[in-house]
């Protein structure tokens, strides 16, 4: 509850409970301090009131979160939890995590307000079974996500994600992250109410439920090339719905946009399709819809 500073020079540090960052605090980790978390502990900031963490790595001395154990196995520890009280200029750089995803994601955000978080040069590795790398559990809270890599992402028995959000934060996640095994990005449905730009997160992104484009401000939704979203069963992309709404689909011949199903054996009728409304208005140019719905779903 009052700022600290956890050294290089004190590390390696034993985490036997949760830390706990609240009460106006900041906590700074030096570039190069080892974290050895035991069996379900973590780290909580902003869980009660405003907090910050400053954890900057560099190239060449990261920061490193990790199991206690003498032999590390998937989940062995909870993650970085970063609720409703983090302050902007919240950071994690330069950073690995790694056998975390015990209850929680490696990183999770819960209640966070928008633009408060970023994650660069970050490695996660080995999470625990039934979580996912990054999860933002607030639609907007749009975790600024880059230079990240993500791998051993548990896809039995249940498929988790690399990174977990909702539409109005996926525009935090930046080209440049690397995504081991083929895991794949969860967007999981929500509405684009202000005017966005999609980059291609060069890996698939599993569309879990209904994606809406509408607002009062006419927002304007524009996805970049070689994108590849894939819907499951009963789930579709809706344009101008109960408001006005833009979609700008911007395929190349050599990275064309896909719309297909998430189903693991494809076929037709899969999932909904692209219904647009009376208030809609959309461009696609060079973009592959399949297995979507054959009945007539917009107007």
């Amino acid at each position: 509850t009052t700022n600290l500073t956890l050294t290089k020079a004190c590390s390696p540090y034993t985490i036997a409970d949760d830390i706990r960052v609240d009460g106006n605090a900041t906590l700074t980790i030096e570039p190069g301090v080892i974290l050895l978390f035991t069996t379900d502990t973590g780290m909580w900031i902003g869980d009660y009131d405003a907090a910050k963490l400053v954890a900057a790595g560099t190239a060449t001395s990261p920061i490193l979160f990790i199991s206690a154990s003498t032999t590390p196995s998937a989940g062995d520890w909870s993650g970085i939890v970063i609720s409703n009280g983090a302050m902007g200029g919240t950071q994690i750089a330069y950073a690995l995590l790694d056998y975390c995803g015990s209850g929680y994601a490696c990183i999770e955000g819960i209640g966070v307000k928008p633009n408060r978080v970023t994650i660069d040069h970050v490695s996660i590795n080995h999470v625990g079974v039934g979580s996912n790398g990054i999860q933002e559990d607030t639609e907007d809270s749009n975790f600024a996500i880059s230079n990240t890599n993500f791998n051993n992402i548990p896809t039995t028995p249940t498929q988790q994600y690399a990174i977990s959000v909702q539409a109005p934060s996926f525009a935090g996640i930046d080209s440049s992250n690397a995504y081991g095994g083929g895991a794949m990005i969860e967007l999981s449905g929500g509405t684009v109410s202000v005017s966005t730009d999609w980059k291609n997160p060069n890996t698939p992104i599993a569309v879990t439920s209904n994606l809406y484009v509408e607002g009062l401000t006419t927002p304007v939704l524009t996805i970049a090339s070689g994108g590849i979203f894939k819907f499951a069963p009963y789930t579709g992309l809706r344009v101008g719905y109960s408001n006005a709404g833009t979609l700008k689909v911007n395929g190349t011949t050599a990275a064309p946009v896909v719309l297909t199903s998430l189903n693991s054996s494809p076929g037709p009728g899969d999932w909904d399709g692209i219904s647009l409304w009376d208030a809609a208005r959309a461009t696609l140019r060079y973009t592959t819809v399949s297995r979507s719905e054959e009945r007539r779903v917009g107007r």
